[in-house]
């Protein structure tokens, strides 16, 4: 599912247009090759990807921002955000 425009990250505000070493063109590509990377094993990738998607949610849905335009101040809300959804959901248990 692709995210609009304004979310994608293609402009970003913090994407770094002169030296984008991951070549990619917005946040979805950046994460996707950010896990083939950080990832070998199946177990991790998959995990990874979760996390990854839930925090890509959380950006776009919960701050209306792009992930790439994200700040330390919204990321610093981030942890709160997950232990309220885990404590709502019972999601603590894998």
């Amino acid at each position: 599912a692709a995210l609009p425009e304004t979310l994608s990250g293609a402009q970003g505000s913090n994407r770094g247009y002169s030296d984008n070493s991951l070549e990619a063109d917005d946040d979805l590509s950046a994460v996707r090759v950010w896990l083939q990377a950080r990832a070998v094993n199946p177990n991790t990738l998959s995990q990874y990807r979760k996390e990854a998607e839930r925090f890509l949610l959380w950006c776009t849905m919960e701050r209306g921002k792009a992930l790439s335009s994200i700040t330390a101040s919204d990321a610093a809300l981030y942890p709160r955000w997950l232990e309220m959804e885990f404590a709502a959901n019972n999601l603590g248990r894998s």
